[in-house]
């Protein structure tokens, strides 16, 4: 690496400079590492108002809140009887599933890069759409993102009924110290307000819905990816 001097001298130039003077070598800094900013959970009851999730409590990570240019993710698993429209407010969606089953599971997430003035709050756009049904809502917020391509490869998804245990599908990212995220839903209606366990993965942090008519349980984890198709086992 060439030397550089306080004035703006390099090395082998014909600028003067004195015993006096300082310099510097110079450098060129290597990609920035993806970093846990932190995470929020929270468990509410059945309501038809829109419902608003703070982005100003996070925890385990490096802020209590975004700044520009961070990636936020929101998973939200919603409880009920109907298939429900997107409710992510001003997120771009990436997974919308719905599993009918004796209690049906709407699990929605959707991501957003924070502008010069980061969002304080997500609106969840009418609630949980029904109050007999609960809600489980999760964020997680990361920094030195790729603003472009946030996601270098598409979502794989799994669908399951009969059972709360998630089940998360492979994938094969394409980018150097991609960071993988994993989250998952579960719907139920005994009255119970449960949550996840995945030992495997880091950051995990699961909520239970307020129980209710319909019950609804939500979990979402990283794991730091290095090569080759990253395998999943069941949640608990």
């Amino acid at each position: 690496m060439e030397s550089v001097f306080e004035n703006g001298g390099v090395i082998g130039s014909t600028l003067p400079y004195s015993t006096t003077e300082k310099y510097i070598v110079g450098y060129a800094p290597g990609p920035a590492v993806i970093t846990y900013v932190g995470g929020y959970t929270i468990g509410i009851a059945g309501q038809t108002g829109n419902y608003s999730l703070t982005l100003t409590s996070l925890t385990g990570g490096t802020n209590t809140s975004p700044q520009e240019g961070d990636l936020v993710i929101v998973a939200i698993e919603l409880s009920g009887t109907t298939n429900k429209a997107y409710r992510i407010s001003g997120f771009t969606q990436i997974v919308d599933l719905f599993a009918n089953d004796t209690v049906d599971s709407n699990f929605q997430v959707g991501y957003k890069i924070m502008g010069s003035t980061p969002d304080t709050s997500v609106t969840i756009t009418g609630g949980t759409g029904n109050t007999a049904d609960s809600g489980a809502f999760a964020v997680h917020v990361w920094r030195n993102i790729d603003p472009t391509t946030p996601l270098d490869v598409t979502p794989t998804t799994n669908t399951q009924l009969s059972t709360a245990i998630p089940n998360p599908p492979a994938i094969t990212p394409n980018t150097a110290g991609a960071m993988i995220v994993v989250a998952a839903g579960a719907a139920n209606d005994d009255a119970t307000s449960r949550t996840f366990s995945a030992p495997y993965l880091s950051n995990f942090r699961s909520v239970g819905g307020i129980p209710d008519t319909n019950d609804s349980v939500v979990g979402i984890g990283s794991v730091s990816w290095t090569c080759g198709t990253e395998l999943y086992r069941d949640w608990e």
